[in-house]
């Protein structure tokens, strides 16, 4: 509390494009008992992308991300506008 009354802190909304962990970046449903569907996938509107939104924090040089109240925001509110606020950070891809 104490960084915060000083000022030497600072939250900042973020966020990334990612692919679509329900319809593996198809657009289309994929069912864990039939696998790939033919329906669209409602998690990503069939865009096969989401825009994952976090909360940048930083304290005294130390600097942490944690989810927003509702990370899993589809590909439909971010191209209504809702996620124009957010500053834009490129995730590099995870090697498996």
């Amino acid at each position: 509390m104490a960084a915060v009354l000083s000022g030497a802190s600072k939250a900042t909304p973020v966020g990334t494009l990612a692919s679509c962990h329900f319809c593996l970046g198809t657009g289309k449903f994929f069912s864990e008992y039939e696998g790939q569907t033919n329906e669209r996938c409602r998690k990503c509107g069939a865009s096969g992308k989401v825009y994952l939104r976090f909360v940048e924090t930083e304290i005294h040089g130390h600097r942490w991300h944690h989810p927003w109240r509702r990370s899993d925001a589809s590909s439909s509110e971010c191209s209504s506008g809702q996620a124009s606020e957010l500053t834009t950070i490129q995730v590099p891809a995870c090697s498996e």
